[in-house]
């Protein structure tokens, strides 16, 4: 949440939720946290929000085909993340406002972190088990 935050940030999209997120982690930097901390980017935060990110595009493939094994759900975002990293994320560099699926949002929040976590389906399969 807080890396889709900063992104909204960094492209000037300053509406109400990123102007209170940024009022309170400046408020919590004054308080003497690091900046990081203060504003829920420090690395520990940005792993939770991605691995939850991936979990919630999980459950929207799940949703579409209901029945798959943990496995294949875990093949079908391999496919999925390496689809909107190649095809979804160039058009999104254009295109800020572009609608995005359930699917893609929820990859797009996981890549927003910054964190680069797993790819293949084994390491996903594990993160999802």
């Amino acid at each position: 949440m807080s890396a889709n935050l900063a992104d909204r940030a960094a492209r000037g999209q300053f509406d109400g939720d990123v102007l209170e997120w940024i009022a309170a982690g400046m408020a919590a930097w004054k308080r003497g946290e690091s900046i990081e901390a203060a504003l829920k980017l420090d690395r520990a935060r940005r792993i939770r929000e991605h691995n939850a990110a991936l979990r919630d595009a999980a459950a929207v493939i799940r949703q579409q085909i209901p029945g798959l094994s943990t496995w294949a759900v875990a093949g079908r975002l391999a496919k999925a993340i390496r689809h909107f990293e190649t095809r979804i994320a160039p058009m999104l560099q254009v295109d800020h406002s572009r609608e995005l699926s359930a699917l893609d949002d929820a990859i797009h929040a996981a890549i927003s972190t910054g964190h680069r976590g797993p790819r293949t389906q084994r390491k996903l399969f594990d993160l999802l088990n």
